[in-house]
């Protein structure tokens, strides 16, 4: 399957989710983050991703972390903008991918803290990431997330997510969890969109949350998980 610019950056937010560990992303770090890179990625880059994502997203994986311990060393509960662009400037000057911009590229001005639903599916991304571990994410797999959760985020949910968000976003690292147990148990080395699909539905079913999607009319036929991302699992 031909690789997408939302595929890549797909990739990219869960293996930043990797590096990060538990501490919770902020949105401005999210903004920063795909600002950043999306204009990096062109029809070059999406020709070559095959042959040179892992090393690319290890070097995302190694911002996740620089961008952990300044915020850790900074005494913060969340990794903000200010220390997404130090870790990322940092881990660019050592370590230079084909998306890396060009030396001396800034970072835009401060945006509004407001919350967009651009954002929201980012830090679901980010949070998946943060539950599977080291463990590699095929480009489906983190797309599936994406395909289940982005018909949901409406205006309701950026009205409430101040609220939710945190508890929404546990859900999300449970699924990564569980995703990267069910690749353990089969000895793969990466995780697949089945897998992805069949954490989604399981976490959905134990641990409801104002972003699962809600249940059909009782005169509707009901479509799980698994027809919805169009996965067959043998």
């Amino acid at each position: 399957m031909a690789q997408t610019v939302d595929g890549v950056m797909n990739q990219v937010f869960v293996a930043f989710g990797q590096g990060t560990g538990p501490m919770r992303v902020a949105q401005g770090a999210c903004r920063d983050l795909r600002e950043r890179y999306t204009p990096r990625i062109d029809e070059a880059v999406l020709a070559r991703w095959e042959d040179e994502a892992v090393q690319v997203l290890e070097r995302i994986r190694a911002i996740g972390r620089t961008a952990a311990a300044e915020a850790a060393l900074a005494g913060r509960t969340a990794i903000s903008a200010q220390e997404l662009r130090t870790a990322t400037l940092r881990v660019e000057a050592e370590s230079g991918t084909p998306i890396c911009p060009p030396a001396g590229t800034g970072f835009a001005p401060d945006a509004s803290g407001a919350y967009t639903r651009q954002g929201i599916l980012d830090q679901i991304l980010v949070a998946f990431g943060q539950g599977t571990g080291a463990l590699r994410v095929a480009g489906q797999a983190a797309a599936a997330l994406r395909d289940r959760y982005e018909p949901y985020v409406d205006g309701r949910i950026l009205e409430i997510w101040r609220e939710v968000g945190v508890q929404v976003l546990e859900r999300l690292r449970a699924m990564g969890r569980l995703a990267a147990l069910r690749a353990v148990e089969g000895a793969s080395t990466v995780i697949t969109r089945p897998m992805v699909a069949t954490a989604i539905e399981s976490v959905e079913k134990t641990s409801l949350t104002d972003l699962c999607p809600p249940p059909p009319p009782p005169d509707a036929e009901s479509v799980g998980v698994l027809e919805a991302l169009g996965v067959r699992v043998r």
